[in-house]
């Protein structure tokens, strides 16, 4: 069962700040999960869900500030256009893999330029919906009132605590020094996060030497940094 830490605002902004002035604080781990085990350290527990007055409970979240990493925030395959099936979509709009010898599709889609394949996201105002595009012709399309139904229940609020990151040799320092409280979804938002480049799309399928087509999966993903841009309630913290 998962633990829950009880804190009023007020608790949660005087650890903050505590922790901001300390300045660059050494990675107690290295590699990419040593920002939040530091964090963690740094609070005094290990438990990332905090039960806070007027907010409900919220999942604690840390990032780099200039971190390009990216996480999923679901998968939803989107509809097609008729005619286009999986191996077709792979064979005819995807690449020829040289490291593994074997036709395949995995690339990451923005609603601001057309990446190095040619794939684009375009919002189509007309028709309330997101079109993926291929070297200007759509290849597939998703209702935006789904997707947008989907943030409103598969995100929970958020404590997001950014940290300016430095190496010294081989150790990495953060300076935790920004943090947000967000809450309630806003899926008003969305055509405006899928513009800006914020939530991106992922195709993620390969043809097996079978001729079977392995799909695992399309996603939604968006930049850590990002995650502000998705939610309607938002309180500075630090």
């Amino acid at each position: 069962m998962t633990s829950v830490i009880e804190m009023t605002i007020q608790e949660l902004e005087r650890k903050l700040q505590a922790i901001k002035e300390l300045g660059f604080v050494r990675s107690t781990r290295r590699g990419p999960t040593g920002i939040g085990h530091t964090f963690e350290g740094l609070m005094g527990y290990s438990e990332n869900n905090i039960a806070i007055p007027d907010w409900g409970l919220v999942e604690l979240k840390t990032t780099r500030k200039k971190s390009d990493n990216l996480i999923t925030l679901f998968s939803k395959a989107p509809k097609r256009v008729e005619g286009i099936t999986p191996k077709y979509l792979v064979e005819k709009h995807g690449y020829w893999d040289e490291t593994k010898s074997r036709p395949a599709l995995y690339t990451t889609i923005s609603g601001t330029e057309p990446n190095n394949l040619g794939w684009i996201l375009k919002i189509n105002d007309n028709q309330n919906e997101l079109e993926i595009i291929h070297n200007g012709t759509k290849v597939a399309f998703q209702s935006l009132n789904e997707l947008e139904s989907i943030i409103e229940k598969k995100i929970s609020n958020l404590a997001l605590v950014l940290a300016d990151s430095i190496k010294k040799d081989r150790d990495e320092f953060f300076h935790y020094n920004e943090a947000w409280l967000l809450a309630e979804p806003d899926s008003k938002n969305l055509v405006k996060v899928i513009r800006e480049g914020h939530l991106l799309f992922d195709w993620r399928m390969h043809i097996k030497p079978s001729g079977v087509t392995r799909d695992h999966g399309p996603g939604y993903r968006i930049k850590e940094a990002s995650l502000p841009h998705l939610f309607s309630k938002r309180k500075r913290l630090i």
